[in-house]
């Protein structure tokens, strides 16, 4: 095989590469740019929330209604350190 043989075997080797890279790209890149721009939205409208008050705190978990009751912790049980061995 010669040396241009070669050389253009390289060539289309690589323009193929590049032409999957760039066929890739465009398929992923769609996705990639939605996210940031929802990613932005949001961004964007937690800074109008804080700025302008839009939305209101919410309460202490213990002072809202649908809270539970925290259940009354275990007594402790006597430690076998402390008692007296006989």
């Amino acid at each position: 095989m010669s040396v241009r043989d070669q050389e253009r075997r390289e060539r289309e080797l690589t323009r193929r590469m590049e032409e999957a890279q760039r066929k890739a790209d465009r398929h992923v890149g769609g996705r990639i740019l939605a996210q940031q721009e929802q990613a932005d939205r949001r961004a964007d409208e937690v800074v109008r929330r804080i700025e302008k008050g839009d939305v209101r705190p919410r309460s202490l978990p213990g002072k809202r209604k649908d809270s539970v009751e925290s259940a009354p912790s275990a007594e402790s049980a006597e430690s076998t350190a402390s008692t007296p061995s006989s």
